[in-house]
């Protein structure tokens, strides 16, 4: 998630776990090991300087990310702010915040390697959205609470909650997957060889949808779902996947497209590329909701392969990040939001 929102998270267990050891300590020293595992991106600023712009979906959220690497990230921590606290004591506070990092991330859509170097599977509960300003404003109470007014009831009360709050978050994930293979089947598409509802950014009444039929073609859209109602959902007419069937060999063959194939799950669709591009790969994770090109997937980012001819030492594909600038219709998604789908 975004880097407050695990900055207050880990603020909010050092503050409770460690205040009656290290004082008002506790907060910060938990603040920096919440927040600190994402300074892997400086691994992908660095690549791209040096003309790898893939080692950064190689590297984020991965092993500073990890359970493994946890330990020797809050030696660091504690090392640099300890300032005359007990060694222990502030590595402690510094492990239990570090140790939030990880499995928040993997409440989200994007991926986490929290098993890392044991297992390289990337982990997504869709569970919650990148931002999601309910939650943040939970544990922002919780420690200013705790911290600023010594109130630890309120304190316990912010961290009970967005505990709550991301629970509540799988059970409407969850709602939002079944009510999609619901209406899959009911229009006649065959049963979803898979299917995910990730929330949309800002709340978690909005769920992008995704699935793939057992045909091979996708379908993606919205899945409304609200207390006490019945979940809606609007899908996509189903549209092709294009994978050509040289392209495991290409994935076993290019770092790059291998790379990014995991940093997706494998919930790539191929399509035909703009011109000059021999195909194009996107990343159907982020298909659905209400941007331009959702209703393909092709609204955020992916690849683009060129097959190269032939030759000795040359790969055969040349492949390329793109992004796609994203252009949220905010009147239909507040009225999505708000009035239904």
């Amino acid at each position: 998630m975004d880097p407050l929102t695990q900055g207050l998270l880990g603020g909010l267990v050092g503050h409770l776990g460690f205040e009656s050891k290290l004082g008002r300590k506790a907060t910060w020293l938990g603040v920096a090991a919440g927040m600190a595992p994402d300074l892997d991106v400086v691994v992908g600023g660095v690549g791209r300087l040096l003309g790898d712009e893939f080692i950064g979906l190689h590297t984020h959220r991965q092993f500073s990310h990890s359970l493994a690497f946890a330990p020797v990230g809050a030696l660091l921590i504690a090392a640099i702010l300890r300032r005359g606290a007990p060694w222990g004591w502030a590595f402690a506070c510094a492990l239990a915040a570090w140790l939030t990092h990880g499995p928040l991330d993997c409440c989200t859509t994007y991926g986490t390697e929290i098993l890392w170097p044991f297992d390289r599977g990337r982990v997504s509960w869709n569970n919650v959205s990148i931002i999601d300003p309910a939650y943040t404003l939970l544990l922002a109470v919780g420690l200013y609470a705790g911290h600023r007014r010594q109130a630890r009831r309120v304190a316990v009360a912010g961290f009970v909650l967005s505990l709550a709050y991301l629970g509540w978050g799988a059970v409407r994930s969850d709602a939002a997957a079944t009510a999609a293979i619901a209406q899959i089947q009911a229009n006649g598409w065959g049963g979803p060889r898979r299917v995910m509802a990730a929330a949309t950014p800002l709340n978690n009444v909005l769920w992008r949808v995704i699935a793939q039929l057992e045909d091979g073609r996708w379908t993606a859209g919205l899945a409304r779902v609200v207390p006490l109602s019945e979940v809606q959902v609007r899908l996509s007419e189903p549209f092709d996947d294009h994978r050509p069937a040289e392209a495991d060999g290409w994935i076993a063959g290019s770092r790059e497209l291998a790379i990014f194939e995991r940093f997706a799950q494998g919930w790539t669709r191929w399509k035909p590329g703009p011109q000059g591009v021999g195909w194009r790969v996107v990343d159907m994770r982020y298909a659905g909701g209400l941007t331009a090109g959702a209703a393909d997937g092709d609204n955020l980012w992916g690849v683009d392969v060129r097959p190269q001819p032939p030759g000795p030492d040359k790969p055969s594909v040349e492949v390329s990040r793109y992004h796609t600038k994203v252009r949220p219709d905010l009147r239909r998604f507040g009225r999505a939001l708000f009035g239904g789908l």
